[in-house]
């Protein structure tokens, strides 16, 4: 984004947003910089949730609270939608749309949304069979993750140039 930036990751694989915002306080918001021009949350989680059986409305909930939480302290919240999952029974795959709906209307108030399943790659499962971009037919490998950096790049810039740059 053309700018010096601390990143710290606190995700943990397979955590579904009900941890992640039990562990809001502990593990987030001690990281928040009263100095930097911009402090920013990549969020992506919630279809763990969905395989563990929660709805889409209580993931989306759980959700909706971190980003209150986040915002109360000052920070900037760029989420981004799951992708289809080819191990989900009809029922799950359609409380992941319900889910991914519910991101993108962002009635939780999220500064930036992504949509990744609009890039079919990952958006329609059909597409990863034997795709140069998964390690399996559920997780992207590192060209896949490449692609989606770049974009959550791009929907991030809007944030970083409305901010003047320190000398």
């Amino acid at each position: 984004l053309g700018r010096q930036a601390t990143i710290r990751n606190v995700a943990a694989g397979g955590r579904p947003v009900l941890d992640c915002l039990l562990r809001f306080e502990s593990a987030v918001a001690p990281l928040f910089d009263p100095n930097a021009e911009l402090n920013l949350i990549l969020f992506h989680a919630g279809d763990n949730d969905l395989n563990m059986g929660t709805d889409a409305r209580q993931t989306y909930a759980y959700f909706t609270r971190y980003v209150e939480l986040a915002h109360a302290q000052g920070w900037k919240v760029l989420v981004s939608t799951e992708m289809p999952r080819p191990d989900f029974s009809s029922a799950r795959a359609a409380e992941l749309m319900e889910y991914n709906r519910c991101l993108t209307l962002n009635e939780a108030g999220a500064d930036i949304v992504v949509d990744f399943t609009l890039d079919l790659r990952f958006g329609d499962v059909a597409e990863r069979s034997g795709s140069a971009l998964f390690a399996d037919d559920l997780h992207p490998n590192d060209a896949g993750y490449a692609i989606l950096g770049r974009y959550l790049a791009v929907a991030a810039r809007p944030l970083v140039v409305s901010r003047p740059a320190t000398e």
